[in-house]
């Protein structure tokens, strides 16, 4: 058995030489609170929790102790084992997820006490011991870890660091003696009332702090969903502004560029006006030139010898003279060289058959061919 623990001792030593535990203390390091409490809530319900489980362990060990000093089992066997067995396994259990469930897996390891002392007999003292041992392992590795969590987080880490220890030490003083007395005078039965009181203090204790982590977790979920939503609001506005700002950045682009393609018509279409203007001047000014070209024409012909003498050698009156120099240097309607002459059209038609009476001619055709030498029509 000796060669055996050995043997193991060095293989796992070799082990950790060869792949080291991390420190969980120092690589997940607890945050310090700025203010923190002197007694904190935490901190009170492990002190309590361990007050109860020495209690519970310190009469069961009174009971082992007293049975050892009567020659009837041996505290040194081989169910010693256990314990180190209770340690592996509480570091396993109790660690996981941050060692969240500390409390609830204790109670429940600690609940074995209850069923060490009622298997004292000589037949089932192996089994009883073995029990002892380990749920002493989930005892010890629970008063180490729990205050080393809950020192970062008081005013005087120091002292809360080992709290545990200290709160058993003083605990197993107190209950040294009433533990003996109660052997003596109840026997077994005594021992397992001890443990009941002390497991039914455990079990509450755990419940208690159970609820009290749950509601933590509630409280630190509200806290994140809270703390998701206002992340989750601020990149909706951020993406919200910044979709306004696209928005308004194409808005402003499209309005930029309809104003220049606006601008660009406004001045293809000023320059376009400005062509029209210059060419409806230059068609005005033609038509002014062909006007004074007009009445240059009208009034040589009006002062021509010419039509003076046709009319003179056809005996024409000088009313008669303005309807024939109408004749020949416009065309229209009668009614329209009437009103040029500001007299009515049968005046002018009574002028007109006068001057075809006297020149010999029957149109507008035969005067115009007659005047200017043609024959007689």
């Amino acid at each position: 058995m000796v060669l055996l623990v050995l043997g193991l001792a060095v293989a796992g030593i070799c082990l950790l030489i060869w792949r080291p535990l991390g420190d969980w203390c120092f690589e997940n390091a607890l945050p310090y609170e700025q203010n923190p409490p002197s007694l904190p809530r935490e901190g009170l319900l492990a002190v309590l929790m361990v007050f109860f489980m020495t209690m519970g362990f310190a009469f069961s060990d009174e009971c082992v102790t007293a049975l050892d000093a009567k020659g009837e089992l041996n505290v040194a066997a081989w169910p010693r084992l256990f314990y180190g067995l209770g340690l592996l396994l509480s570091g396993y259990l109790v660690d996981l997820n941050r060692r969240s469930h500390i409390y609830i897996i204790t109670g429940i390891a600690f609940s074995l006490a209850l069923l060490s002392p009622a298997l004292l007999v000589p037949r089932l003292y192996n089994a009883s011991m073995s029990i002892m041992y380990l749920y002493s392992g989930f005892y010890v590795m629970f008063l180490t870890t729990a205050f080393l969590d809950i020192a970062p987080r008081t005013a005087e880490p120091w002292l809360w660091a080992g709290m545990g220890r200290i709160v058993r030490s003083f605990t197993t003083a107190l209950v040294i003696l009433p533990a003996k007395l109660v052997m003596n005078e109840f026997g077994i039965w005594g021992v397992i009332s001890a443990n009941a009181v002390a497991t039914i203090g455990v079990l509450l204790l755990c419940a208690y702090a159970n609820e009290q982590q749950r509601t933590q977790e509630r409280l630190k979920l509200e806290k994140e969903n809270a703390s998701r939503l206002a992340i989750m609001n601020a990149t909706a506005q951020a993406k919200l502004a910044q979709a306004v700002s696209t928005a308004v950045s194409a808005v402003k682009q499209e309005a930029m560029q309809a104003e220049q393609q606006a601008a660009q018509r406004f001045n293809t279409a000023q320059a376009t006006a400005t062509q029209a203007l210059l060419e409806l001047e230059q068609a005005r000014s033609a038509l002014e030139s062909s006007r004074e070209q007009l009445q240059a024409l009208e009034q040589a012909y009006k002062e021509s010898p010419i039509v003076q003498a046709f009319a003179k050698a056809h005996e024409l009156t000088p009313r008669e003279e303005e309807v024939l120099q109408l004749i020949l240097t416009k065309d229209g309607t009668n009614k329209e060289l009437a009103k040029e002459l500001m007299i009515s059209e049968r005046v002018y038609q009574r002028y007109l058959t006068s001057i075809y009476d006297k020149t010999g001619t029957n149109s507008k055709v035969g005067l115009i061919l007659l005047y200017y030498g043609g024959k007689k029509k």
